[in-house]
């Protein structure tokens, strides 16, 4: 019979809530005891239902790549450009990539690629995965990589880049500007770059002795770059400049700040964040913080295979470089 999570609570010697807690990576469970239930987990080869069945012991030579459905964020060029080095660097090593896309709130465990044992790990791209989903695969020994994503009290292989570094020389650059009354339009605090990026925006600032003016968002997309102007400027109608969270954010901030009759960059400056496409093409064009999207994919790929074929088993957290990209709409004149 399989293991229950009553079972893991029993031999660890802990409550049920506290296994919970540990698989959900939420914070109250000493470093000890995390790591005895996870342990515990392991050895019981404890996950849900019929995610238990046969993860895989013969190696199929694919690796699913997977990512939730998202509203519009300029997120297709994102996760195209790591898409393709992901298919690159897996085909150099000789293995084949399954691309799913998953419907919101959709568990992993309802993946066919995983319930017939079809792929050998995942690549899981974006924040929106439950920790849960994540810790259950995981301690029943899939390998898994995260991009743009990590776990809080939870050692966990991840590929993520300089997010604070990049998010402090944007505002950084917006103060050379003299420009002190910058909003910062942050999307959800349970994302981890959404947390770093508005940590290098609260550096920057309170280097410079100003005041910090955060405005939150429930998403990162054009729409809520553009309505989080409007509160932004009800909160702060002589604010000089925006620090957006992304691209996405920062467009629809323009063109919110226009039909505001707001001019970018005269009357406010704005700054974004990935440097997708777009950034380029956008009226003005975007200065914005650029990501090496094509080496992190390769980053990804290198890491899941050392960890399907054993070549590692301490977790990692690799940080990759940004370099801030300047164009229009932070108020430079480039040619």
């Amino acid at each position: 019979m399989p293991a229950t999570i009553r079972d893991v609570a029993a031999r660890a010697g802990v409550s049920v809530a506290t296994v919970s807690r540990v698989l959900n990576d939420k914070p109250g469970a000493s470093a000890e005891t995390r790591r005895r239930v996870l342990k515990v987990v392991k050895d019981l080869h404890y996950v849900p239902d019929i995610a238990a069945r046969g993860l895989a012991t013969s190696r199929m030579q694919n690796v699913g790549f997977v990512m939730y459905k998202m509203p519009p964020r300029l997120s297709a060029d994102y996760t195209s450009r790591i898409l393709q080095s992901v298919e690159e660097e897996l085909t150099r090593h000789g293995y084949h990539t399954i691309l799913v896309a998953l419907e919101p709130m959709t568990s992993l465990f309802n993946l066919k690629i995983i319930r017939e044992s079809r792929v050998d790990g995942l690549i899981l791209i974006g924040p929106r995965f439950p920790p849960r989903s994540i810790l259950e695969l995981e301690s029943a020994g899939f390998p898994i990589v995260l991009v743009d994503n990590t776990l809080n009290e939870t050692r966990i292989d991840s590929i993520l880049w300089d997010n604070r570094g990049g998010a402090y020389e944007a505002a950084k650059h917006l103060i050379e500007h003299d420009r002190s009354r910058i909003v910062f339009l942050r999307g959800p605090a349970e994302w981890v770059s959404n947390r770093e990026r508005c940590a290098g925006y609260q550096q920057a600032m309170s280097e410079a002795g100003l005041e910090l003016w955060l405005v939150p968002m429930s998403d990162t997309t054009i729409d809520t770059g553009y309505e989080a102007v409007g509160q932004a400027l009800e909160m702060y109608p002589d604010l000089t400049a925006i620090c957006a969270v992304n691209d996405a954010v920062a467009i629809g901030a323009i063109r919110a700040l226009k039909e505001a009759g707001r001019q970018v960059p005269d009357d406010v400056a704005i700054t974004g964040f990935d440097d997708v496409s777009w950034a380029a093409l956008n009226e003005p064009p975007l200065t914005t913080v650029h990501i090496y999207l094509e080496e992190v994919g390769r980053s990804a790929v290198q890491r899941l295979v050392d960890l399907i074929e054993g070549s590692s088993q301490v977790p990692m957290k690799t940080s990759l470089a940004t370099k801030l990209v300047i164009r229009q709409s932070c108020g430079c004149h480039t040619g």
